[in-house]
């Protein structure tokens, strides 16, 4: 029994400890191998448990990455099938923020739109989730934001020493700057490279679907200006000559008509028919001229500034614009009217009226 005793706390201890040494382990100081053994042990529970914590650790990470990574391709899918359909509103871009400030856990976030984009989609220059838009946005200037990028560290306020995270993402194509998108955090929030390159993505989505809208829509204008172009040049090479071969022949006809028919009967109906042809050339020409009203690349907005110097330097009328309707999404055709009744509008006034300033006002669009 000695001996066996001897064996299990003496002889095999110690060839463990032996064991550990070969290995490369440098076994702890003890009173007796026993002794030593226990704090062996007691050395592994604790490094276990360490690996067992870090394990978990890296395992809570990785959820996180996939979970993000699932959220933002979620993000991008419900962004490029909203934009697939239809324009973005202001609508679908505010619920898109709202779901890009949860997967960035940021506590704002904004679009801040330059001015021809914001009339292009029909919105407010700066466009957050129920309104509440970042600090930065509302201390800085417009053209201030434009040209942030990055993540930034900005005060909390005028008062205080608290930083506040930003980030930062241009929207724009390499041709073009429509707009910055900007979230902001917590005091305690730590953005990471993937929460920037997720906004750079949604800015770079965004910014190709507004160049495609600008260009869709350009490419609409100029083909409906060609085609009503086409048009003029049809009528006047048609109906326009036809009507001044018309007015010729008649005033030949009232100028060879003897003294006593033309005070008769005869003479009246062809004045009455050189009266009708005239009525008709003229609103031939006017009609000519409203199918070559011409429109500005850059839509209605500049259009009317457009026909407002051009009737102002022709009258010497001061002639301002006060454009209400920039956030009103209209179609090709529905600009052109607009043009073309504020023209109208504007040639009748310096026509008729003796008044030395007038306003292009949006009353006069609504007509």
């Amino acid at each position: 029994r000695a001996q066996r005793a001897r064996r299990a706390f003496v002889v095999r201890p110690a060839l463990t400890l032996q064991t550990l040494a070969h290995a490369g382990h440098t076994p702890p100081e003890g009173h007796d191998e026993i002794d030593r053994l226990l704090k062996l042990q007691n050395g592994l529970s604790v490094r276990l448990r360490g690996e067992q914590d870090e394990s978990a650790r890296l395992k809570r990470i990785v959820e996180d990455y996939i979970a993000f990574a699932d959220q933002s391709l979620d993000l991008l899918h419900y962004i490029c099938a909203q934009l697939a359909e239809d324009v973005p509103s202001r609508g679908t871009l505010e619920a898109l923020l709202q779901r890009l400030v949860g997967i960035l856990r940021a506590h704002r976030i904004a679009l801040v739109l330059s001015e021809s984009s914001a009339q292009l989609l029909g919105v407010d220059v700066v466009v957050s989730p129920g309104g509440d838009t970042p600090l930065i946005v509302r201390e800085r200037i417009l053209h201030e934001l434009m040209t942030l990028t990055g993540v930034r560290s900005f005060p909390a306020g005028d008062d205080t020493d608290v930083m506040l995270l930003v980030l930062a993402a241009p929207v724009r194509v390499p041709s073009e700057s429509y707009g910055v998108l900007i979230g902001e955090g917590d005091p305690d929030t730590r953005f990471e490279p993937r929460h920037l390159h997720l906004m750079e993505t949604i800015a770079s989505v965004l910014a190709h679907a507004i160049s495609n809208l600008s260009r869709d829509m350009r490419d609409r204008r100029m083909a409906l200006l060609d085609e009503r172009n086409a048009i003029a040049r049809e009528l006047h090479d048609s109906l326009a000559q036809s009507l001044s071969y018309m007015k010729i022949q008649l005033a030949r006809l009232q100028a060879v008509l003897p003294e006593e028919l033309a005070q008769s009967d005869v003479g009246q109906i062809a004045q009455a028919i050189r009266d009708g042809v005239d009525g008709a050339y003229r609103q031939l020409r006017e009609l000519l001229t409203t199918f070559r009203t011409s429109m500005h690349a850059h839509g209605l907005a500049s259009t009317l500034e457009e026909v407002a110097d051009e009737l102002s330097s022709r009258s010497g009328v001061h002639i301002s614009v006060d454009n209400r309707i920039r956030r009103v999404r209209l179609t090709v055709n529905e600009e052109l009217h607009v043009a073309q009744i504020v023209r109208e509008a504007l040639t009748n006034v310096i026509r008729h009226c003796l008044l030395y300033t007038s306003d292009a006002a949006d009353d006069l669009t609504r007509v």
